[in-house]
Order: structure tokens, then C-alpha cells, then sequence
């Protein structure tokens, strides 16, 4: 069940007609200033890189199992979502599998 403060996040978030007067350019640029405000996980290491010209992110756990990694590709079709957007996502997870997760762009 989601909870009261999520659903009016949510709603505050969520738009119901498309506002064909903003770009998409700064569509995305509202979105990524909106999640470079959330909280990263607790003991969650960052690592900004370039692969091929490509914009990267590592997200390395103090504690570690192993040396065994994930690659992290998000959805949105290459219209919505970015490392940053979902950044404090994976950094909980690099923490929840005790795993080093390399974001790409």
C-alpha cells in the first residue's frame, strides 16, 4: 500500500496533460534537478567517468562481497530517466547486493 506522503509526492510529480510549451531538453533538466536532492544510500562511494564518450557512474559499497559487478542501463527509451534520476535507486541496491554497479547513460 502506498503510503499518504508518497501518493501526494506523486501527484505533486505527476502531470496529468503534457506541456507542450516546455522542451524536452528542459523536461529533463527539471527532473535531474529534482533527484539531485535525493539521499544516496549510507556508505555508497560514487565515481563519475566517461566510456566511449558516454557519461558514467560508478556506485561502489563500503562493504563488498566480492569483486563481481552489475551493469545498470535504465529504461525511459532514451526520453525519460538519466544517472541522475536514478542514481539514489541503484546506490541502495549497489548496498542491498553488496555489489559495485556501473551506471551508463
Amino acid at each position: 500500500m502506498i503510503s499518504k506522503e508518497a501518493h501526494a509526492a506523486k501527484n505533486k510529480l505527476q502531470k496529468e496533460v503534457v506541456d507542450l510549451s516546455v522542451s524536452l531538453a528542459e523536461e529533463r533538466s527539471g527532473w535531474d534537478e529534482y533527484a539531485s536532492a535525493l539521499p544516496l544510500a549510507e556508505d555508497v562511494e560514487t565515481s563519475e567517468l566517461k566510456i566511449a564518450g558516454v557519461d558514467c557512474l560508478w556506485l561502489t559499497p563500503k562493504s563488498r562481497l566480492d569483486d563481481n559487478l552489475l551493469i545498470y542501463a535504465h529504461g525511459g527509451g532514451l526520453v525519460v530517466g538519466s544517472i541522475m534520476t536514478h542514481r539514489a535507486f541503484v546506490s541502495f541496491l549497489a548496498k542491498a547486493i553488496g555489489r559495485k554497479i556501473l551506471m551508463v547513460g
